[in-house]
C-alpha cells in the first residue's frame, strides 16, 4: 500500500511538472483566457499534492503503528485526490484560450450592385391596411356544416338568428307547500 501510495505522489508532482509548462506556454503566447484557467487548475492540482503529502505521512505512521483502518483511509484519501488530479489534468488539457475563439479580424463585403437607389432605412409614413373580407353569416353546430342564413325581413344587413321560443303545455298550476 505505501509502495502505491509513493507511485500515486509521483504522479501528482508529474502533473504539475505538465500543467507548469502549459503555464509557460500560454503566458509566452499572452494568451491571458487560457492562462487563467490553466493557473486554476494548477492551483488545486497542487492543494491535491499537499493532501497526498499529509496522507502519505498518516499512512507511514498507521503503518509503523501496525493500524490498519487508519492506513487504509489514508490509502483511500490519496487514491481518491490522485484521481481527481487526473479529472484536473484532463480539464487543463481542455482549456481553451484565444487561439481557438479568435481566428483574426472579421472582414464584410457588401455586393449593393443590384439594389435600387433611393432611402429603404425608414418606413413609409401611411402603411398600406386591406381590409378583410366580408363575413358570411351562418348557423353551425357540432357536426352541422355552416347554412348560409337567409336575409332578414327588416332589411338589415346582417340577418340574426332568433331561438325558437320554448312551448310550455297549458295545464293545472300546482302549489307546493314548503316546510
Amino acid at each position: 500500500m505505501v509502495a502505491q501510495a509513493k507511485d500515486y505522489r509521483n504522479r501528482l508532482e508529474q502533473l504539475v511538472g505538465q500543467v507548469q509548462s502549459m503555464v509557460e506556454q500560454a503566458r509566452q503566447s499572452k494568451d491571458v483566457i487560457r492562462l487563467n484557467c490553466l493557473l486554476d487548475r494548477l492551483a488545486q492540482i497542487k492543494a491535491s499534492v499537499n493532501i497526498a503529502d499529509t496522507s502519505l505521512q498518516n499512512l507511514q505512521e498507521a503503518g509503523a503503528r501496525n493500524d490498519e483502518g487508519a492506513s487504509l483511509h489514508e490509502y483511500t484519501r490519496i487514491t481518491i485526490v490522485h484521481q481527481k488530479a487526473q479529472v484536473l489534468m484532463g480539464e487543463a488539457q481542455a482549456c481553451a484560450g484565444e487561439d481557438l475563439s479568435y481566428v483574426g479580424a472579421t472582414r464584410v463585403d457588401v455586393d449593393v450592385s443590384d439594389v435600387p437607389p433611393g432611402n429603404f432605412t425608414t418606413p413609409p409614413l401611411v402603411p398600406t391596411i386591406q381590409p378583410p373580407p366580408a363575413p358570411v353569416p351562418s348557423v353551425a353546430g357540432p357536426g352541422v356544416s355552416p347554412i348560409p342564413l337567409p336575409p332578414t325581413p327588416g332589411g338589415g344587413d346582417t340577418p340574426v338568428p332568433t331561438p325558437p321560443m320554448p312551448v310550455i303545455p297549458p295545464g293545472p298550476t300546482v302549489v307546493t307547500p314548503m316546510m
